[in-house]
Formats: C-alpha cells, structure tokens, sequence
C-alpha cells in the first residue's frame, strides 16, 4: 500500500492509456524495469558497503550508529520545527527529478519511461533506506543486488495493479 500510495500518482503521470493494450503494458513494465534496476544497483552498493565494514570489523558499531541516527532524525523532522525544514540537497534532488519526469513525459517513448523508472529508484523512500539496511547485512555486493531486485519486484505487482486502474479509468 506504501508504494501504491507514494509512487503510484508518479506512475499514473505517465497515463498512455490511449495506447493499445499490449504497447501500454510494455510501457508500464519498461518504467518498473527502470526503478528496479536502480533498486539492485544500490543494492550492489549497500552491499559492498556491508562486506567493507565486516572486513574493517566496525560493522556493529556502524550499525549501531546508523539505527541511532534514524531515531535522532525522526525526533528532529517531528518535533523540532526549524530542524525539520527541507535542505538544500533535498530541494536540488527535488528538482533535478521534477526536471526529468517533465522531460519524459513530453517525450513518451520507452526509453524516458525506462529513464524515469531509473530516476525514481532514487526518491527518498524509508521502505528503500531499510531495504538497504538489509541489503547491506548480505555483506556481498552479489546478495544485495539480488535482494533489492527481489524487494522492487515485489513491488512489482502493486505498480502494476496502479496501471491497470490508470488505463481503465483513462
């Protein structure tokens, strides 16, 4: 319901409910395909990143850390107002991705559609960040490539059920 909710309006941005049946699901596979390849990108990351610490022996540590930091920026967003104002990178990456969508949209080809699925693999996504977390204690860059993909495509079927009730109500 997560990403239904926070991706799915992106999805729908891209209507083509115009198109025929079999071009407009080659199109709305074409975007996921995009996100999910992003997805085991950082996955590969995370988990080269996972193996360096173990090896480096402050895996523990940096994982300690990391959960403290996730609770202090909560605290921080909610309940201190001036702290929880957008920075800086946040608004660039904002508009960096407004800049690509808009693009994609006015082009309408596949290879936008696969662009803007690679775009939105990196949104700020706290389902993302924790998937992340668990691609990192893989502790092999192999391992959390492979579970990022099977975390996107298990997003698969609810991005794909948003298209579907895009192209019935278009």
């Amino acid at each position: 319901f997560h990403c239904v909710a926070m991706c799915g309006p992106i999805a729908l941005a891209f209507s083509g409910g115009d198109r025929p049946n079999w071009s407009y699901w080659v199109d709305r596979s074409t975007y996921n395909l995009g996100r999910i390849f992003t997805y085991g990108v950082l996955g590969m990351l995370a988990g080269l990143a996972g193996q360096t610490l173990l090896m480096a022996g402050f895996q523990k540590s940096v994982s300690i850390f990391i959960g403290v930091v996730m609770i202090f920026s909560v605290v921080v967003v909610y309940f201190v107002p001036r702290f929880g104002s957008t920075s800086m990178w946040a608004l660039s990456l904002n508009r960096f991705i407004k800049s690509v969508f808009s693009s994609v949209i006015k082009k309408r080809n596949r290879m936008g559609l696969f662009v803007a699925g690679l775009t939105n693999g990196v949104l700020p996504c706290g389902f993302v960040y924790l998937a992340l977390a668990g691609a990192a204690a893989t502790q092999h860059a192999f391992d959390g490539a492979a579970y990022m993909i099977f975390f996107g495509l298990g997003t698969f079927p609810a991005m794909m059920a948003v298209a579907a009730f895009g192209k019935i109500a278009g």
